[in-house]
């Protein structure tokens, strides 16, 4: 007989145990994917979040039709978003060759009401939407380089892509944002870049900006990113969403924001919106963009046109973010002010003293054969501990 209640105790514990546990594994999916990929570097296999060095992903419809190319790595369940709003979602890859279901075309417009709300440097210095006009601008891949200009593609924690940087963030300031651009290296361009990088995002997100832009470039053909504004020859602009944090709703629809600013300003500068696997430490907070500013094949010139171009509809955009009475066509105002997010502390703590509470429980069952024994056991235990404890409180 107790053998068998000792069984029942052991199939209990597992079964009650397993929930317990899956929710724990589902609150730390973030700590995972750092870890993995320092895993990653450590073992020296190659970048997991973008194709070997001289390939490239191409993505088409049904018809074989190119919907764009990209030197990230490209898996089944990605969604992208053209520059005239088609939507796509993958639905198989093989080889470098990425096949597109088309899910209809977006109303991802810039609405009229919107021109009557300010810019955030339009308001009074000492209102509260003003003092959270902060950006911050880093690089994880500090070595991304432009070869026409730069000689190379990569140039260890030296990269043409810091030029870039600083051209969006002088464009920035003169429009009257506040600005802080670390330039902090990141090398080697590997699977690690984002743990390495993460730790410059944390510092960052101390200044609370209300966005966090990590700057980098594509490496495909330069014809995916050639475009001229006016007369100028300027490289289009790709925001990048991971798909793997609690934040892709909000960051989804900040770059669908922005895209229908930059539609309406600058028509054409706007390559489109992918939704990708992966993290890119975006769960840290809303509002962590990462921008693709032209490819390895590009001048370097044309890319810092690009994002001093691309940098117009910031203010404005954070202007519409910031008004509460905003009415956004993506049904998502997020509130002022970039916060740090700790996905799933509190609730895998909640988790675990769950699982130490029930094992403890049946275990207390299992080792004296019956449920009588386990409360009499209990309270034997916290007997003699509050006694040791007022023994100990006595003066001698």
């Amino acid at each position: 007989m107790k053998n068998r209640l000792r069984l029942v105790a052991l199939l209990a514990v597992v079964m009650i145990g397993f929930p317990f546990v899956a929710g724990a594994v589902s609150h730390w999916t973030h700590l995972r994917t750092v870890a993995t990929a320092g895993w990653f570097s450590f073992l020296g296999v190659s970048n997991e979040t973008e194709a070997p060095e001289g390939h490239y992903f191409t993505m088409v419809d049904n018809l074989n039709n190119v919907i764009t190319k990209t030197a990230l790595r490209v898996n089944v369940g990605d969604e992208y978003w053209a520059a005239n709003n088609k939507h796509y979602r993958v639905i198989s890859v093989k080889g470098y060759t990425a096949t597109c279901k088309y899910l209809g075309t977006e109303n991802i417009v810039w609405q009229d009401e919107w021109d009557n709300i300010p810019a955030v440097t339009d308001l009074p210095v000492q209102s509260d939407a003003n003092k959270k006009s902060v950006i911050a601008v880093y690089h994880t891949h500090s070595d991304e380089s432009y070869i026409p200009t730069d000689g190379k593609s990569s140039i260890r924690a030296q990269g043409g892509i810091f030029k870039v940087g600083d051209v969006f963030t002088e464009k920035m300031k003169d429009l009257g944002l506040t600005v802080y651009h670390d330039k902090t290296p990141h090398d080697p361009h590997d699977a690690g870049a984002y743990q390495r990088s993460r730790r410059t995002a944390v510092k960052l997100l101390k200044k609370q900006p209300a966005i966090a832009f990590d700057v980098h470039r594509d490496a495909v053909p330069a014809e995916v990113y050639e475009q001229k504004i006016g007369s100028q020859p300027v490289t289009k602009i790709k925001m990048v969403v991971g798909r793997q944090n609690q934040n892709k709703q909000a960051n989804l629809e900040f770059a669908k924001t922005m895209k229908a600013a930059m539609d309406k300003a600058h028509p054409g500068l706007f390559e489109g919106i992918f939704l990708a696997h992966g993290n890119y430490n975006q769960d840290l907070g809303p509002r962590m963009m990462l921008i693709e500013v032209g490819s390895n094949k590009n001048s370097r010139e044309d890319a810092q046109r690009g994002v001093s171009l691309f940098a117009d509809a910031v203010p404005k955009v954070l202007g519409v973010y910031q008004n509460r009475g905003a009415q956004s066509p993506f049904n998502q105002i997020a509130s002022p002010g970039l916060t740090r997010s700790k996905p799933g502390s509190w609730p895998a703590v909640w988790w675990l003293l769950g699982i130490l509470v029930v094992g403890g429980g049946l275990f207390l069952i299992i080792s004296t054969g019956s449920v009588g024994g386990g409360v009499k056991k209990l309270k034997e235990f916290a007997g003699s501990e509050w006694k040791n404890a007022l023994s100990k409180r006595k003066p001698k």
